[in-house]
């Protein structure tokens, strides 16, 4: 690895390598037990998720009533 203190230092493709494949473990490892740990996190993916069905199901109902509306409109013709 290269000395904090002198950056221009060349890092081998191998060390590089290493030190990504360490920072994915350490990442995915603390991902993993915040979801575990903190059940407000899991509650507000959950309802954002929720929320997020409810906006593309919103449109196709505004399409359905523009339907009905249309076919009210041509019938009191």
């Amino acid at each position: 690895m290269t000395d904090p203190n002198k950056p221009d230092q060349n890092v081998s493709d191998d060390d590089w390598a290493d030190a990504m494949s360490q920072q994915e473990e350490t990442t995915s490892s603390a991902d993993a037990a915040s979801e575990e740990d903190d059940p407000w996190a899991a509650a507000m993916a959950e309802q954002e998720a929720a929320e997020e069905s409810e906006e593309v199901s919103a449109p196709l109902s505004l399409k359905h009533r523009l339907q009905n509306l249309q076919v009210m409109m041509s019938s009191a013709r």
